[in-house]
């Protein structure tokens, strides 16, 4: 691990990507109170909270999101917790962490779950990142079931009992994950990307270029419809039956405030979030207003153009397809490495 780079895995924030949320059953149950206000049937106001829980701020209906935006209980509680995982990160000790050899630490023995993970793999049911968080957020009942053959059938045996067998699928998972992230931080950097060819365009292609160049003459792609990519720490990619073309930004507020004004529709989150009464009311002064608004509220201009982005497809006409990349990441959008192209 001599080549591991430590800088570049503190930057990307790896070591935080699996803490423990702060969305437990305290703060669940306190904004199922605010949703409350605004839903009135439990049913339904549970409803809204469990599309929360699985699919984020976006995944709520259009009147309850309005009015939550509007409502500065929400507020409150949102920047609760987000002052909980500033100060989480904030109090972290690296001294310490790495002391405890936990970064480079070895993967915990469990045969069982390997066979899981092998087969599955092997089936490529899904990418190992999603099965792997799938077992830590999986119930005990469900890993113990026959979803997980290998593991129901060690503990009907008595190999393990039923809370071990738990406890160490989802410690497996959280290192065998954690491994992933730091293997992908020892490849080179995503630096390309293309199509295959105008008939041939849905899916977008990304890599490494010297990856790329280095295969062999039929797992490569044409330069025609091949682009680089500058470092960046954001790079929206868009691209349609003509070939790809991308913005580079160095940070999250430069890319929401310009890709917003450059490239999406500002009516569109105008009408969003209800701005446009404070902004026919600021004149001419309107663009202060509206940035303003995103710089308060960044996170949630973050998920909106990621929900835009995941709905975004490449027709040959006069739409493109739209992919997020942060730090070389597929965060919002569908890409395929060129690495997996013949996986």
């Amino acid at each position: 691990m001599k080549d591991f780079d430590l800088k570049k895995y503190l930057a990307e924030g790896k070591l935080f990507e699996n803490e423990p949320t702060v969305f437990d059953d305290e703060s669940m149950d306190a904004l199922l109170d605010i949703i409350m206000k605004y839903v009135k049937d439990p049913d339904d106001a549970q409803y809204e909270l469990d599309r929360f829980d699985n699919g984020g701020f976006d995944a709520m209906s259009d009147m309850v999101t309005a009015n939550l935006l509007r409502d500065p209980e929400y507020k409150a509680w949102y920047d609760k917790l987000h002052n909980i995982k500033q100060t989480q990160m904030e109090n972290f000790d690296l001294k310490k962490y790495l002391a405890e050899g936990k970064l480079l630490n070895e993967a915990i023995d469990f045969p069982e779950m390997e066979d899981e993970f092998e087969g599955a793999m092997g089936a490529m049911v899904v990418e190992p990142e999603v099965y792997l968080q799938g077992i830590i957020d999986a119930s005990a009942e469900e890993i113990v079931s026959d979803d997980y053959y290998e593991i129901m059938n060690a503990v009907e045996q008595g190999f393990y009992s039923k809370d071990e067998a738990v406890k160490l699928a989802k410690e497996w998972a959280k290192d065998k994950l954690s491994g992933l992230a730091e293997g992908k931080l020892l490849k080179e950097d995503i630096d390309m990307a293309t199509i295959l060819s105008h008939d041939d365009y849905q899916e977008l292609y990304i890599g490494n270029r010297a990856e790329h160049d280095a295969s062999s003459e039929e797992e490569q792609f044409s330069d025609e419809y091949m682009i680089d990519l500058k470092p960046g720490m954001y790079h929206m990619i868009f691209w349609n039956d003509e070939g790809p073309d991308y913005i580079v930004y160095d940070s999250k507020e430069e890319y929401i405030k310009d890709s917003i004004k450059s490239y999406w529709d500002i009516e569109h989150f105008e009408r969003k979030f209800g701005l446009t009464d404070e902004l026919d009311a600021a004149g001419d002064n309107w663009e202060s207003v509206f940035n303003k608004h995103i710089e308060d509220n960044l996170d949630m201009y973050y998920e909106e153009l990621n929900r835009l982005i995941n709905n975004s497809e490449a027709d040959g006409d006069s739409a493109n397809g739209v992919v997020l990349l942060q730090n070389g990441k597929v965060v919002a959008g569908e890409a395929t490495n060129i690495s997996r192209r013949f996986n």
